[in-house]
């Protein structure tokens, strides 16, 4: 598979299509606009891997997270055990009520 219609393979090595561009030294600021008139910066951005430390902390994130969610859902449960009982209390309660009436 080729670089956009240019599909030969001699071995020999492809040439730029576009010429590096070369400051002077007296313009300082790396920043240039675009053809669209958007400012275009080139800055390099470097994430290190987390250290000892960093570790520690990321596991203790996650585990108040998962503590938040197991709270969550007993917290949950705990309003819905009350609620089964009353939805019950009222079916039984309409059941003997309906059961008094007709006899």
């Amino acid at each position: 598979m080729g670089c956009m219609g240019n599909d030969r393979d001699d071995g020999q090595p492809r040439h730029p299509v576009a010429e590096p561009e070369i400051l002077p030294p007296e313009r300082a600021d790396p920043r240039r606009r675009g053809a669209d008139g958007v400012w275009v910066t080139h800055q390099r951005v470097f994430i290190a891997p987390p250290g000892p430390l960093g570790m520690v902390l990321g596991l203790i994130a996650m585990a108040a997270l998962a503590a938040l969610g197991v709270l969550a859902f007993l917290g949950f449960f705990l309003i819905l055990i009350p609620a089964l009982g009353v939805m019950v209390a009222a079916i039984v309660l309409a059941a003997l009520f309906r059961g008094a009436r007709r006899t």
